[in-house]
């Protein structure tokens, strides 16, 4: 006999036999114990699915493998209770129960016999259902689902179920679904799994353009190239011919990253990254060779390329994705390339009266550096200002004028910010807050998100960031599937004159125009430890707006807080119990709950600090597949005293979720492959696992279309 964590189960096989199995909890985790084999082509296990605490009926579920031919489940009709387990008779199984905690916390082979029997007898019935032909396939409702169900850790365990053989080269344990209105290639590689840089988005005669990094061969790294689309509104593009592709000595492994820069007479220059076959990493230069052209199709490398090579201090692999170029007040171009000397990142400065002949300002000179922070990759260096007001021009600076730099860390692949003051007679950023620096203090995105740029959009006088959210399965299904990795919605960025500590980051306005039917819901309480369905939220293409009241934390005394909770998302994510949450929504979620995606705030109490607002994403029972990324996700979000609610605008895309929080002030994002959960199957709930109650204000559930991406 054998036992395992719940959490990671897996299908056991012996030859094309399975398992019986009965799952019981033990010092705070399930434990799984395994009986004899099965035999012939089939086998039944019983998954008895306990809850820690609480006075709770105790479900029995028997899963009945059958050969190649799939899954059978079956819901025994009675249900384990302590008055059958805690006595010598054997009767008729109550329909509830008192004291289940109790019960197993007390040990005996009497009851552990009880339990191996009652296994055994209620797979030897569903097989003998399954022998008259009653049949149930895995992801199918066995009961309809009640509106609020006990909050508790057995909710957000997965049922045993005997899943396929995720470990199979070739076989993609979840349907290979792309994402409906996120940005994505037709088929192989966007700067993905291996998370490597973007490429200079733009506006030009018309058109948005988006560069990226593209492999035309497979769906890995390797042989990146520039792939080119064009767009009216950014959301329904046009993929047109390759822009770059490494066919020079100085890119001949690889066009990576870059920006693009406005000469004075409006044309266009791509600054990118190219790799010798030395692995000299040199910056490069490229022009269009049709201006006229609004579409921009064909493009011309410099013949003088490279323009910039690395500077005798810095290693030839550590020199990448030169910036756009800003103007001083001397008339004079500014540029940086990022790198790194010894641990510590920096932004190399170069300076140019023409856009073509570059000047280095050596390693005393650097726009920005912090220490520990590793290579520096995808710097971006542009004002900011506040929300609603025109956005600012890259070359305008002054007294009373915020920057952004953001790097891109090589080392932990995110994408970090700080906000400050740039010098223009010494040309030095400085932080407003060390303590803030780049790489040290705030992120762009919690989750998935890494290598974005932005640009000006000169129409609406805005500023868009432009991201790649990379997988987080294996790289074996994307060669399977044929491609990977998606861009993030397209987001404006602001100073945020409110709290003046972070930027502000907002969908862009035209992704309202794929919105379909709506349902909505206002004032739902959230019990303590409940789950609450959204029944008429079904789907997996959905925009959510969702506000939340603020609870009143002066009415809590000190015996029902802890006086200082240093809650962090990573420990216990959407199971773990506070006061004030976890709370929030359960995303893409089949009715068992044996798959979910939650995303949640929490409100807990740090000494000498007081109340503080996490929000977090926790896939970490998103799916049944094995070899997924699960990290959970998630940071503080600041609330003015003045606001009474939380909010939250949340993107559901097939396999993203991306999340707006507290009107864009945080940002956090994950991937989600459900196996069951995913189409008509995926449900949505309200969860609050918090001792105290929670009320809903007001949530907006719309269906999003699908964007059509075209390649020409």
């Amino acid at each position: 006999m054998e036992s395992c964590r719940s959490s990671s189960l897996e299908k056991k096989r012996e030859g094309e036999g399975a398992l019986a199995a009965l799952v019981v909890p033990k010092e705070e985790e399930e434990v799984l114990l395994l009986l004899q084999p099965a035999g012939g082509g089939g086998g039944a296990g019983m998954d008895i699915n306990l809850p820690f605490s609480g006075d709770h009926d105790v479900h029995a579920h028997c899963y009945v493998a059958l050969g190649d031919h799939g899954i059978v489940e079956r819901e025994n009709k009675g249900r384990i209770t302590r008055s059958l387990l805690d006595s010598d008779e054997a009767g008729e199984l109550p329909s509830s129960s008192h004291g289940v905690q109790q019960l197993f916390q007390k040990s005996g082979r009497t009851r552990v016999l009880m339990l191996l029997l009652l296994a055994f007898f209620g797979c030897v019935a569903a097989l003998l259902l399954v022998s008259v032909g009653v049949r149930s396939s895995v992801g199918d409702s066995q009961k309809e689902v009640v509106e609020t169900r006990e909050f508790s850790n057995s909710s957000f365990t997965p049922a045993l179920a005997l899943v396929t053989d995720t470990s199979q080269k070739g076989v993609i344990p979840y349907p290979s679904r792309r994402t409906a209105f996120h940005l994505r290639p037709e088929k192989n590689w966007i700067s993905g799994f291996h998370i490597w840089l973007p490429a200079g988005p733009m506006y030009y005669k018309g058109y948005y353009h988006i560069f990226y990094q593209y492999n035309p061969g497979k769906a890995v790294w390797g042989n990146i190239t520039w792939g080119h689309g064009v767009s009216k509104d950014l959301v329904q593009w046009t993929f047109i011919h390759t822009a770059l592709q490494p066919n020079q000595w100085y890119d001949i492994k690889g066009t990576w990253s870059g920006s693009v820069t406005m000469r004075p007479d409006g044309l266009p220059l791509i600054y990118y990254t190219g790799s010798s076959a030395a692995n000299e990493q040199m910056a490069s230069l490229a022009e269009p060779k049709d201006s006229s052209d609004p579409l921009l199709r064909e493009w011309v490398k410099y013949e003088r390329n490279p323009i910039l090579r690395p500077p005798p201090a810095i290693l030839i692999t550590d020199f990448r994705d030169p910036t756009t170029a800003w103007k001083g007040p001397d008339g004079v171009y500014r540029l940086a390339v990022g790198s790194k000397i010894g641990r510590s990142g920096v932004a190399l400065l170069y300076k140019s009266t023409d856009l073509y002949n570059w000047i280095y300002q050596g390693e005393d000179h650097l726009l920005h550096a912090v220490a520990g922070t590793g290579m520096w990759e995808c710097v971006d260096f542009y004002p900011v200002g506040p929300l609603g007001e025109p956005a600012l021009d890259i070359s305008v600076s002054g007294p009373g004028i915020k920057h952004v730099m953001k790097v891109s860390l090589d080392d932990e692949r995110h994408d970090w910010y700080a906000l400050g003051h740039y010098d223009t007679d010494r040309d030095i950023f400085t932080p407003d807050n060390p303590i803030l620096d780049v790489g040290i203090g705030l992120r762009y995105n919690y989750g998935k998100f890494y290598a974005s740029k932005s640009f000006i959009d000169p129409v609406k006088q805005r500023r868009i960031i432009w991201g790649f959210v990379n997988e987080s399965d294996p790289e074996v299904y994307d060669v399977e599937k044929g491609w990977n990795t998606v861009m993030g919605i397209p987001r404006t960025v602001w100073y945020d004159n409110y709290t003046n500590a972070n930027i502000i980051q907002l969908p862009v306005d035209e992704i309202n125009q794929l919105r379909g039917s709506k349902v909505s819901k206002k004032n739902v309480h959230l019990a303590p430890r409940a789950i609450v369905a959204f029944e008429e939220a079904v789907g997996d293409q959905l925009d959510i707006e969702v506000v939340f009241d603020y609870p009143n934390v002066s009415k809590v005394g000190d015996k029902e807080r802890n006086l200082d909770d240093h809650f962090d998302c990573g420990q216990g994510g959407a199971q773990a119990q506070g006061v004030f949450g976890p709370f929030g929504l359960l995303l893409l979620a089949d009715k068992q709950l044996r798959e979910l995606s939650a995303v949640f705030f929490y409100i807990s109490h740090v000494k000498n600090v007081g109340w503080t607002t996490r929000f977090c994403v926790d896939p970490k029972r998103a799916s049944l597949a094995k070899g997924i990324d699960t990290t959970i996700y998630g940071s503080f979000v600041n609330v003015l005293e003045t606001e009474d609610f939380l909010s939250a605008r949340i993107f559901v895309d097939k396999t993203a979720i991306e999340t707006f929080v507290q009107g864009g002030r945080m940002t956090a994002n994950m991937r989600s492959y459900p196996t069951l959960a995913y189409g008509s199957n995926a449900h949505m709930y309200f969860f609050n696992n918090g001792s105290l109650p929670i009320n809903v204000r007001s949530i907006d559930v719309w269906q999003m279309q699908s964007a059509n991406l075209v390649t020409v």
